[in-house]
């Protein structure tokens, strides 16, 4: 995943395909604020506990939405550009291509 830096102000990276990029260290640091107890994985639980802070109305259906109609997930799986949680969110398999 390419990724163009910006200083403040210069807007946001963007990875190949026009979408934000986010590389893996960025998105550990948020996998570590949601998973605070640092259990290794992510519940349904933990995400509404931490989204509730910005987002008060959360459904249980968008949390289900987020992790894939799974009881939880671990960063690997949320990582793995072609695992089951990332193909849940791209048009089609063949954008894996690893």
């Amino acid at each position: 995943m390419s990724k163009e830096k910006s200083g403040l102000g210069g807007g946001l990276g963007r990875n190949e395909k026009g979408g934000i990029a986010i590389s893996e260290e960025e998105l550990k640091i948020a996998w570590d604020w949601f998973d605070s107890k640092s259990t290794g994985k992510l519940t349904a639980h933990d995400i509404k506990k931490r989204l509730s802070a910005f987002y008060k109305n959360v459904s249980v259906k968008e949390i289900r939405y987020l992790l894939n109609n799974q009881p939880e997930i671990t960063f690997d799986e949320l990582y793995n550009p072609c695992g089951t949680f990332i193909r849940h969110f791209i048009d089609s398999v063949d954008d894996c291509s690893m």
